[in-house]
């Protein structure tokens, strides 16, 4: 195996694979993907990688079942550049071309890690002082070819002109003190109840919270959660801005479908909590361990945001 070395400290994280052999020879396999049972057994090799059979269903699985790069022909050195040009917020155009890949395959592989990085996202809770806030645009349909409403498919506006006639989307955000965030779409005017058990459950409710941007929802929450303490908190850049830094965050990639919001949301979030994580650590850490592979069709359905219907 092939070691480069990074400017991280660990050293652990400084491994970059040559080959998919190398990468999967350190995933464990718990369980059969196909029933779930853990009652399996070593089936031999396919292409140098361990392949396993269930005695429950008799289905066979190998280490690479269900990976990020599940199907995929291409090596692991092509994955590991298009990782690197993700979180660079590099075009697909220009990814597409650096790695001779189609652009429609830069597409999906971009789906599939933001896919994973929603996944992945740690349930950490926020505590101590959270900066919470909400900002709105309006729903977006690049890419979208059947539009039916003639008035939304006529429609010039971006998703962030006030005038656009098009349905609003909420964004709320929060952060605390020791660096954990989060960044949730929803669907406009929700019930205060989804609102606590679906976007503020993350937060400790010892927490004291400031908010933002005359949100009712972030102000009703401090006056239930801060009760009769008052503390003088500096007010935190990436809140006082979060409309402006969400929309240029957004503009790098020219816009982003409202039924992709969420998944870019995340690596927003990826970017402002660990703007300086290596891409050989977040492959080490995040992609090798877990389950990630999802189909196209299901990228395509997405939706986007929170409902509570």
């Amino acid at each position: 195996m092939v070691k480069s070395k990074s400017k991280s400290s660990d050293d652990k994280f400084n491994t970059e694979y040559t080959s998919k052999e190398e990468y999967y020879k350190n995933r464990k396999v718990e369980c059969c993907p196909q029933c779930g049972s853990k009652t399996f057994n070593k089936h031999g090799f396919y292409n140098h990688i361990q392949r396993y059979k269930c005695s429950e269903c008799d289905k066979t699985f190998s280490n690479s079942t269900s990976s990020l790069w599940s199907y995929s022909k291409k090596d692991i050195k092509a994955w590991t550049r298009f990782l690197k040009f993700t979180l660079e917020k590099k075009s697909l155009r220009l990814s597409a071309k650096e790695l001779k890949i189609s652009l429609t395959t830069a597409f999906y592989w971009r789906h599939k890690i933001l896919n994973s990085l929603t996944l992945q996202v740690k349930k950490e809770v926020l505590g101590g002082v959270v900066h919470a806030g909400r900002v709105h645009c309006k729903e977006s349909f690049k890419g979208c070819r059947d539009i039916k409403s003639k008035e939304i498919k006529e429609s010039k506006w971006n998703m962030w002109d006030l005038r656009n006639p098009r349905k609003s989307i909420w964004v709320f955000s929060a952060i605390s003190d020791n660096g954990c965030m989060f960044a949730t779409s929803v669907k406009p005017h929700i019930k205060m109840k989804f609102f606590k058990e679906k976007i503020f459950s993350r937060v400790d409710k010892k927490s004291y919270i400031v908010p933002y941007n005359q949100d009712g929802y972030s102000a009703t929450i401090a006056k239930e959660y801060n009760g009769k303490r008052f503390m003088e908190v500096e007010k935190d850049p990436r809140m006082i801005y979060l409309r402006r830094n969400i929309r240029e965050f957004i503009a790098v990639f020219r816009g982003v479908a409202t039924k992709y919001l969420q998944r870019y949301l995340e690596l927003y979030v990826l970017v402002n909590t660990n703007g300086g994580q290596s891409y050989l650590k977040l492959m080490n850490e995040n992609f090798l361990k877990e389950n990630n592979f999802i189909r196209t069709y299901i990228i395509r359905d997405s939706q986007g945001y929170l409902s509570e219907a």
